[in-house]
């Protein structure tokens, strides 16, 4: 079966249209916890403040996995009630 490169492009625009969404959500993730400054409230009086609690909080996520030790479960089919 012969794919021609219209048909691989067009499938490739499907599955990128699709992926859109996650994608812009790592985007707006990344921005936060890159501490991208943020204007919250406009005027000469407005105090405007970046916290750093999604960065501190990824941090630790990632600190946490990467000590975590990985598991790998077998469930046998007479166990399941499948046999």
């Amino acid at each position: 079966m012969d794919i021609t490169p219209s048909e691989v492009f067009k499938e490739y625009e499907t599955e990128e249209k699709k992926l859109k969404p996650r994608f812009d959500r790592m985007d707006k993730d990344f921005e936060r916890w890159d501490l991208k400054k943020m204007q919250y409230e406009k005027g000469p009086t407005a105090i405007n403040v970046t916290s750093n609690r999604p960065r501190t909080f990824c941090d630790a996520v990632q600190t946490k996995l990467s000590a975590s030790e990985r598991q790998i479960a077998i469930y046998m089919a007479e166990e399941e009630g499948n046999a």
